[in-house]
């Protein structure tokens, strides 16, 4: 297509317009009036308006969209990073690996505790009891003469456990516990040939249990694999003991416990106390949230004045006490009976246990 030419072209100093540069007025000879600025939107000029409007605004959209680009940040080799989340939005959640090399377990807040091992308690009067009778030589006051059978007792038992813990830093926490712990049964088993019922004989089971509600203290000693602690606390020991009872006429202590039927009886005498324990072991994380722990913890807890109500085979009730005499031997009887000659019994279940627990952290 021919282009049409105009004239000479003159230079002008333009002035920005109302949506960017336009053309303004330039240097004039003097007494020259400057031309009429042509509209960008009238004749021929509108076109290429148009087009430098368009280009303005796709320059000013590209400067907007590398601005924006300030979100991604390039490391040293290149690679294209996310801007960092504000601190508002970061998870909470502890990293499988701490930043201070502990292990994670060392910083949940809150632990739950399920327990099982071996139990050894010293038992007391019920001991003493046993080889009381197993010597031979017991006396029972009620004139039944010798006797023969045996009598067993143990210091063996079985510990369970529950606890919940909340941790205070890494180095320390606190812990609320039950416990059950059960021993192995105290058996008696004798007769007397030449007794009033020629013979007579008697059995007593007695199975001593204690339920320890505890509040201790744990020192933790954390590294990446776990932690070792140190812990200690008062508890609140409950102790019952099972009764099964059988005479015929005369029981251990030389008391005729009929009231209104056989000598048959059956029930529970409990009490409780305060106590203390102490223990140590080390914690292993298997996972974030999961471990176990080796443990090992000793008690004090000596209990005495067992009383509770008995039912014989007519379902009669009679108040029993644990009692002792002077020789040493041990047998349930009427509260009415442990008077004199008698006190009430001690079961010591101080001792230690020894075991296994599962731990489970919560973050």
């Amino acid at each position: 297509m021919p282009f049409k030419v105009l004239g000479p072209v003159t230079k002008f100093h333009q002035t920005p317009a109302p949506w960017g540069r336009g053309q303004g007025e330039g240097c004039l000879k003097p007494g020259k009036s400057p031309p009429s600025r042509p509209s960008p939107l009238k004749g021929k000029g509108e076109k290429g308006s148009k087009i430098k409007f368009c280009c303005r605004f796709f320059i000013l959209s590209a400067a907007a969209l590398l601005g924006a680009s300030g979100a991604l940040a390039l490391d040293a080799t290149g690679t294209a990073t996310p801007m960092a989340t504000p601190a508002a939005f970061m998870p909470t959640s502890t990293p499988a690996a701490s930043l201070d090399g502990l292990s994670p377990m060392d910083h949940a807040p809150i632990w739950v505790q399920l327990e099982t091992g071996y139990n050894y308690s010293l038992q007391g009067d019920l001991i003493h009891a046993a080889q009381a009778l197993n010597g031979g030589n017991y006396v029972n006051p009620g004139g039944l003469g010798a006797y023969t059978g045996a009598t067993t007792a143990s210091n063996n038992g079985l510990e369970l456990g529950f606890e919940l813990g909340l941790l205070l830093d890494p180095h320390s926490g606190l812990a609320l516990g039950a416990r059950f712990i059960q021993n192995n049964e105290f058996l008696s088993s004798l007769t007397y040939p030449n007794g009033p019922s020629n013979p007579d004989s008697e059995s007593v089971t007695l199975l001593p249990t204690v339920v320890p509600i505890t509040l201790d203290y744990y020192y933790f000693i954390p590294d990446g694999g776990g932690r070792f602690f140190l812990t200690g606390g008062v508890g609140y020991y409950v102790a019952n003991v099972r009764v099964g009872q059988n005479t015929t006429t005369d029981n251990l202590l030389g008391n005729n416990n009929t009231i209104g039927g056989p000598d048959i009886w059956e029930g529970n005498v409990s009490s409780a106390a305060f106590g203390f324990q102490a223990g140590l072991g080390r914690e292993f994380a298997l996972g974030k949230a999961f471990g176990i722990a080796l443990f090992v913890r000793g008690r004090y807890a000596r209990l005495s004045n067992f009383q509770g109500q008995l039912l014989d085979s007519n379902a009669v009730a009679g108040r029993f006490g644990l009692a002792e005499n002077s020789q040493g031997v041990v047998d349930v009887d009427q509260v009415s009976n442990i008077n004199g000659g008698e006190r009430y019994a001690t079961v010591d279940f101080t001792g230690f246990d020894a075991g296994l627990a599962l731990i489970f952290f919560d973050f």
